[in-house]
């Protein structure tokens, strides 16, 4: 009597245990019984009953359920903290106490099950400065510094950028200094994700240039940005807008103020291990005169020195189509220096 109560109950033990485990039901039709740990990258981790843990590719799985909550991440950006559930359509659904509470959902809708805590969100940045300085038959001097930190978090998004350039030539038999450059800009952007990729933004860009009459050039605006990549190596989006543009010059041309759509684009990509290819591209016409706009944008190559410090080479371009009385629409500047990474 005593072995076949033992027996009864072991036997109900185990069936108790498998209908508290966590199941993984294969396309084939195969099971694995265990405890469900975690969905990063396309692989899906389970410690099963019989054979360990066990890495298994998403795309071989046709449904799941879990005995308790897990955090559920889906490719929308909907995040759930439920119970998964067998569905009969070959699908998971969520649910809890084995009662189906919201929608089904395939595991090609997955993104991540229990992903890893991500650690806080890090400004980043560089600090670049270049000089080129001639002694002899002639005295030249050109200087930069450039500045530029991001914060990207989940949702959100803030860059923040600083450049000022500076030049002037000394005549060796009067002594005399002429300026050839003095100017510089500040420029902040937000951006705020209403989707994965899909996001709003709002931008600010400050400027003045002493040798091209620029008493202040004001930009403010926001739109809407796409962002097609956004990877370690490799980034890329896309933008478009509306803007307000205020110039202000020297009499007799005194101020100018216009409504502006605006565009844009970035890109960065690592080349290889050591170079990084930046290209950036910002233009802001006139509504009322298509032949009047804005344009700033800029190419630069950096080579790693160190893990932290790069040598640079730069070049920008700035072409604003109605200037002050007597000065150049395009304004280039070609740029060496040496940066640091933060």
């Amino acid at each position: 009597m005593r072995l076949t109560t033992t027996v009864i109950v072991a036997a109900l033990l185990g069936i108790a245990a498998d209908l508290n485990a966590d199941e993984i039901v294969f396309n084939n039709g195969d099971r694995i019984t265990g405890k469900i740990e975690q969905l990063v990258d396309g692989k899906l981790t389970i410690d099963a009953e019989a054979a360990g843990k066990l890495t298994v590719d998403i795309a071989n799985v046709r449904t799941f359920s879990t005995d308790e909550p897990v955090i559920i991440c889906l490719k929308d950006g909907t995040i759930l903290n439920q119970r998964a559930l067998q569905d009969n359509d070959n699908l998971f659904a969520i649910g809890e106490g084995g009662v189906i509470r919201a929608q089904s959902f395939s595991a090609d809708d997955l993104a991540a099950i229990n992903p890893p805590v991500k650690p806080p969100a890090k400004w980043t940045g560089s600090l670049s400065v270049g000089v080129i300085a001639t002694r002899g038959n002639t005295k030249t001097l050109n200087a930069n510094i450039t500045g530029n930190a991001a914060l990207r978090r989940d949702t959100d998004r803030i860059t923040l950028g600083v450049s000022y350039f500076y030049g002037e030539h000394e005549d060796t038999a009067t002594g005399n200094k002429t300026v050839t450059k003095d100017s510089w800009f500040a420029t902040g952007k937000y951006d705020y994700f209403v989707a994965r990729k899909l996001y709003t933004f709002v931008n600010g860009r400050y400027e003045r240039d002493r040798i091209a009459d620029l008493e202040r050039r004001i930009i403010l605006g926001g739109g809407l940005g796409y962002q097609w990549i956004e990877r370690d190596d490799r980034n890329f989006s896309t933008e478009a807008g509306l803007s307000w543009l205020y110039e202000e010059f020297p009499p007799p041309r005194n101020s100018t103020e216009q409504v502006s759509a605006q565009a844009g684009y970035h890109f960065d990509a690592k080349l290889n291990p050591k170079v990084k290819l930046i290209h950036e591209l910002n233009i802001y016409p006139n509504f009322q005169n298509t032949s009047d706009y804005f344009l700033t944008t800029h190419a630069e190559l950096r080579s790693s020195l160190t893990k932290s410090m790069y040598a640079s080479f730069k070049v920008v371009l700035d072409y604003d189509a109605t200037p002050a009385a007597g000065k150049e629409k395009e304004d280039l500047k070609y740029i060496l220096g040496v940066g640091v990474n933060f």
